[in-house]
């Protein structure tokens, strides 16, 4: 039996192209040095193929495999993601090469390339990565063709073919995109992405918001049926920060799932597309509620989601809006919560809310009244880049020394000071305003929009909003960041006109695909097919999966009867003995082998080492005794087992002998 045929120049280089281009597409979560080992080992197998070098020695092969593992280590740590794990799938192809000297090898090479290329869509499922993946598909195949043919076609033929073939599928493959019904996964990957990291989390301090107001990814679009609210209106809701430990805050109380009352007259109706966050919080407008499947309201007034979301999430809601959240009475529990403070902390502020002067019947109206004034006496400034604040007493020292900060720092210090007066109140994270896009007719709202401010509660009334930016810096409020912070902005600016409608017209390409390839299911998808075949497009689709089950069978039946006849025990020894002449030199190919005899093989393996010519010669006589001795041919188990082990002591005295 002939092992696989040697893979020619002409071919390794195919498959070298198609398994570079598979790798570079995950360009934007691989690491420098995952290139540098492409490149390096790329280079040096082609200098074995060459003659130039020798094939790569085991230690030097465990050497790279070490390298690799703790590159990924180094990289990402011991937490999974999906950017390592596929950095470590990465990393390990690009040794491959060093062990690719058949076609089989190559095909290897050539299904983990396409492995890759679907994993690719884990995260980016944009037009232009779409794109990227088909080119990737028409290198593979072309890789595919050139090995099958092998010299009898250029490796342009082979990649004009290639091409063909995928324009020949296309047609089929949107036609079953468009009938066949959409099923739920039977599994979930749960690994948690690098990606996801970006946005807000469930802590806050206040660097961290000034950081975000540098970020130009997108967090989320809106699209409204009818009106949306004004600039200063626009306070998308995310999650309550209720602790702080003197230098974060953070959600301890977690507020319970309730079944809010639909609302009779909402103000405004409009689908969020928002992209993977890995958390399970959803954001909305004040007064919100959702129709859309796993989409849950809790007692303070968020939306969450049943899963984290790992991938973009579509949801309708309806929203009143305003300024005020309905939750009229606090628990016992909720009000301890919304009152907590670190013990000790933050005296000058503790003493400067003890000095103001409050009334009892009008508590609230008071202390806004009075910070208000504080803070349009004092010289605060709003900015992206506030001085850095850590230890103790981080409240006094921004109040009355840096007064210099983001939206975290003023929504942490009122929040602070209105719990020190005895008022239950919150921090607010999540997003402010948004860029509408005047030709897809969305709100797109960026990272850079993400805000905190405060909530404190009216006794029989519930929660007020309070943002304190709008009293620094009134711009962040009604006009956005760009208008706030001319200096530091980094997003598109509105003077570059061209520029801008430019961007948001590859947005609205963008936003457009995601919105129909995520919706394209149930109700979407029998309204195209009736719209294409009428009422009765279910036939249809009988019809097709019909011919689909009808064209199985007979593809399944040709797989089944080519399926390789079972080895007999002569021609499993064969084929190791054939294994162990290749691996000595390169001057032998598996189609010199087919028809050989073990008498033959043994003589090209005694004049390549003379020197272990007694072991070769043990198990030629033995196994011709076997063979056309009495046994005529007929080995049993144990006389295979007996060959196999005096074959592997042959490889092992080959092997030192190499080493040596």
């Amino acid at each position: 039996m002939a092992t696989s045929k040697a893979v020619s120049q002409g071919g390794l280089s195919v498959v070298f192209i198609s398994l570079a281009y598979s790798i570079l597409v995950h360009y934007s979560q691989m690491p420098w040095w995952v290139i540098s080992l492409a490149a390096f080992v790329i280079v040096w197998r082609y200098l074995i193929f060459t003659g130039k070098f020798p094939q790569a020695h085991w230690i030097y092969k465990g050497c790279l495999v070490t390298a690799g593992l703790y590159g990924v280590f180094q990289e990402f740590g011991l937490s999974p993601s999906i950017e390592s794990t596929t950095v470590l799938l990465m990393s390990g192809m690009i040794l491959k090469p060093l062990e690719t000297f058949s076609n089989r090898d190559a095909y290897i090479l050539i299904f983990l390339s396409y492995m890759l290329l679907g994993m690719a869509f884990l995260f980016d499922q944009t037009p232009l990565m779409y794109g990227i993946v088909l080119v990737g598909l028409v290198l593979n195949i072309g890789a595919q063709i050139r090995l099958h043919q092998d010299s009898q076609v250029s490796p342009f033929s082979s990649f004009k073919v290639a091409l063909s073939l995928l324009a020949k599928s296309l047609p089929l493959a949107i036609f079953l995109f468009i009938v066949m019904p959409r099923l739920a996964p039977l599994w979930t990957l749960k690994i948690p992405t690098q990606a996801g990291q970006v946005g807000l989390s469930d802590t806050m301090s206040p660097g961290r918001f000034s950081s975000l107001g540098k970020n130009n990814d997108v967090a989320f679009r809106a699209t409204f049926e009818a009106d949306a609210p004004a600039m200063g209106d626009r306070y998308w809701r995310g999650l309550i920060l209720d602790f702080f430990d003197g230098e974060e805050w953070s959600q301890q109380h977690r507020p319970d799932n309730i079944r809010p009352a639909s609302l009779r007259d909402p103000q405004y109706q409009y689908q969020i597309m928002l992209e993977p966050h890995e958390k399970q919080w959803l954001f909305a407008l004040a007064n919100s509620v959702s129709s859309s499947e796993n989409v849950g309201v809790k007692s303070d007034g968020t939306l969450k989601n049943r899963v984290p979301l790992i991938s973009k999430r579509i949801y309708e809601v309806k929203s009143s809006g305003g300024s005020f959240i309905d939750q009229r009475t606090l628990s016992y529990r909720e009000r301890s919560s919304y009152l907590q403070l670190p013990k000790g902390e933050n005296p000058r502020t503790r003493a400067f809310v003890d000095s103001l002067d409050i009334s009892k019947q009008a508590p609230i109206a008071d202390a806004v009244r009075s910070l208000q004034t504080f803070f349009f006496q004092q010289e605060y400034r709003y900015t992206l880049n506030p001085p850095l604040i850590e230890g103790q007493n981080t409240i006094d020292r921004f109040l009355f020394e840096s007064r210099a900060g983001f939206c975290g720092h003023y929504a942490g210090a009122v929040t602070f000071m209105f719990r020190s007066l005895g008022i239950p109140a919150r921090v607010v994270a999540g997003y402010h305003g948004g860029e509408f896009n005047q030709a897809g007719n969305y709100y797109t709202i960026y990272q850079r929009d993400a805000h905190a401010w405060v909530e404190v509660h009216l006794k029989d009334k519930g929660w007020m909003r309070i943002d304190p930016t709008g009293w620094i810096n009134p711009d962040r409020v009604e006009r956005g960041l760009e208008d706030a912070v001319k200096d530091e902005y980094t997003g598109i600016r509105k003077t570059n006109a061209w520029m801008l409608a430019m961007y948001q017209q590859l947005q609205v390409f963008d936003y457009f695909w995601n919105d129909w390839m995520l919706n394209y299911k149930g109700e979407q998808q029998r309204a195209l097919l009736e719209e294409i075949w009428g009422s009765d497009w279910s036939s249809v689709l009988w019809i097709v999966l019909t011919m689909l089950a009808l064209l199985a069978v007979p593809i399944a039946y040709l797989l089944w009867d080519q399926r390789p006849a079972k080895k007999s025990y002569h021609q499993k020894l064969w084929q190791q003995y054939c294994k162990i002449l290749l691996g000595s030199s390169d001057s032998y190919s598996s189609d010199d082998l087919t028809g050989k005899s073990f008498a033959h093989i043994s003589k090209s393996l005694m004049q390549l080492h003379p020197t272990h010519r007694k072991s070769i010669e043990y198990f030629n006589h033995w196994i011709e005794d076997k063979l056309y001795g009495s046994s005529m041919g007929n080995l049993d188990r144990r006389d295979y087992q007996l060959g196999m082990s005096r074959l592997k002591r042959i490889k092992q005295e080959l092997r030192h002998e190499r080493i040596r």
